[in-house]
């Protein structure tokens, strides 16, 4: 795999982007296995529970997972105190959400739905069934952020704050993971960054100028990783509906 525009990676982000692959493989995996690896990540004996959840959004048929880490101390001069994407997952401040991708028949109506719709909270057309399918995980992810909030002050937490999230997923999951992240910043969640693995084409000329300059605005770091000739990452064609809003293209 190589990074979006054939820029060469950085050694230590190797581990980073492994890690990010593995998140975007588990969320596939049945809820028990799920489990055990990330009760193996945050070295948690086997008779305590991750902090993670596993969601099914029934009305498009699609996965996500949303887990805490369990923080790694770091010295006060260790070079991943800085704020970057790589940094937050080596140490652990952040909330990670990966999508699962195609898995059923509702998945691939939602990937086959070329037409685009216009979305106001990120301001640009974008592919309808990705939308559709973001909507659903926007509704469910906002409740569970703001059960979060409540959560905390009903503990008394002065001053909580949601912690930073980073997303991910591959193909559908992870076109979905940069919609949903954009919409997540778009009204004011903290979002670190979002690391997508083959992934499809969510939108046109215009609105890759939108997202990427919200995602920079918020000081998101987007890397869509991709295999060179995965066909998946030319999608969606070109038909003649790319003569009404443009033809989609990828961007990151």
């Amino acid at each position: 795999a190589s990074a979006a525009e054939g820029r060469d990676v950085e050694v230590p982000m190797w581990a980073a982007l492994r890690r990010f692959c593995e998140y975007s493989s588990a969320v596939y995996e049945p809820l028990g296995r799920i489990y055990q690896y990330f009760r193996d990540m945050d070295g948690l004996p086997r008779n305590e529970s991750p902090a993670v959840a596993m969601r099914d959004i029934r009305e498009v048929d699609v996965r996500y997972i949303l887990h805490t880490a369990a923080r790694r101390p770091r010295s006060k001069n260790d070079s991943s105190l800085r704020d970057d994407l790589f940094s937050r997952e080596e140490r652990g401040d952040r909330q990670l959400i990966a999508v699962r991708g195609t898995a059923n028949m509702g998945n691939v109506m939602s990937d086959v739905l070329y037409s685009k719709a216009w979305d106001a909270q990120i301001g640009c057309y974008v592919h309808a069934g990705f939308l559709e399918v973001t909507n659903a995980l926007f509704r469910d992810v906002v409740a569970f952020l703001q059960q979060q909030e409540a959560d905390a002050a009903a503990e008394g937490i002065e001053d909580y704050r949601v912690s930073p999230v980073v997303l991910t997923g591959h193909s559908l999951g992870g076109a979905a993971a940069l919609l949903l992240g954009a919409k997540l910043a778009a009204v004011g969640y903290p979002v670190a960054g979002i690391v997508t693995f083959g992934q499809p084409m969510v939108t046109n000329a215009a609105g890759a100028r939108q997202l990427k300059n919200l995602l920079r605005r918020v000081g998101a770091t987007y890397v869509r990783v991709a295999n060179e000739g995965d066909p998946v990452t030319r999608m969606p064609p070109f038909t003649v509906l790319d003569s009404v809003h443009g033809f989609y293209v990828h961007f990151g």
